[in-house]
């Protein structure tokens, strides 16, 4: 029987302009009822894949809202701003000062949070969510996020990383902080790779691993006695999973925020981007047509 119940799903793969954002949280639980089912009652927040939840041109309330009640849960009180969000939850300390040394990252602090809810309906939602916890005996127990700019990203690339491994290496952390005994980790699975056997036996060499399966939209292995997976479309189908999409759309959007509130003090009338490939490649077309100076390998993600 599992003792705790895990999700991982990122943000932003596929962008070549912002940060790509990965998040992994963990509840101990009493049983090994699904969460969404735990949950199916619970109609305050709006749970599921955040790219349902939010799109270009919605208000990102809702996903606020979610991810701040949720945040509350695991660390006892809400941030009061976007960098002591990322000082919170962020994996490795040395990845925030990195962060904080790129131009349009650089004031993170003036993000008052939350951003698009008002103070009192986080409150209020994550009061209700706390009694809930409570009466389900269910406990938030860890709760972690990487965010990687451009210029992280290409370095593992330019190490001789494809973009499959890069991936790996970042959630690498993740998966270990997440990881204990009689655990069950739910990874929102991307692309068409179906083998994730060796990478496992990479990061846990002297636990025992065996392959459960690997077929079209499921890979799962035992690990000791705990069980990693790697599920498509997990986001849909566990809510730990969800809620890890979440907190890096969150995350992502209001990163993008700070970058396109950058550019636009430097270019009026600029028009902001998402950072996909398209609209990426006009923005930066934009910069070059104002002359305005930028390091490429910090802006730009190469793959």
């Amino acid at each position: 029987m599992f003792k705790y119940f895990g999700g991982i799903d990122e943000a932003a793969l596929g962008p070549v302009l912002g940060p790509y954002c990965a998040t992994a949280l963990s509840f101990e639980i009493k049983n090994t009822e699904e969460l969404f089912d735990v949950f199916r009652d619970f109609s305050i927040l709006q749970i599921g894949d955040s790219k349902k939840i939010y799109t270009s041109g919605k208000s990102p309330a809702p996903l606020e809202k979610t991810a701040l009640s949720f945040f509350r849960q695991f660390h006892g009180s809400l941030p009061s701003n976007l960098s002591a969000l990322l000082k919170e939850l962020n994996v490795d300390k040395s990845h925030l000062h990195e962060i904080r040394e790129i131009p349009w990252f650089s004031n993170l602090q003036d993000y008052a949070l939350p951003a698009f809810c008002s103070h009192e309906e986080i409150e209020q939602s994550a009061s209700e969510l706390t009694l809930f916890f409570k009466s389900r005996s269910l406990t938030p127990r860890s709760l972690i996020s990487d965010v990687v700019p451009a210029q992280r990203f290409n370095r593992y690339l330019l190490s001789g990383k494809n973009k499959g491994e890069t991936c790996q290496a970042i959630l690498s952390p993740l998966v270990h902080h997440i990881f204990d005994e009689k655990s069950r980790i739910t990874v929102d699975r991307q692309g068409g790779r179906r083998y994730y056997g060796e990478w496992l036996m990479e990061l846990f060499p002297r636990t025992a691993l065996a392959i459960r399966r690997e077929t079209v939209d499921l890979s799962e292995y035992d690990v000791g006695d705990s069980t990693i997976r790697f599920q498509v479309k997990g986001d849909d189908k566990y809510l730990e999973t969800a809620l890890a999409s979440i907190f890096s759309k969150y995350i992502r959007e209001m990163m993008m925020i700070c970058f396109n509130d950058y550019w636009s003090e430097k270019i009026p009338g600029l028009k902001r981007t998402a950072g996909y490939p398209q609209d990426g490649k006009r923005f930066i077309q934009d910069l070059d047509k104002a002359g305005v100076s930028y390091e490429k390998e910090t802006l730009i993600r190469m793959k």
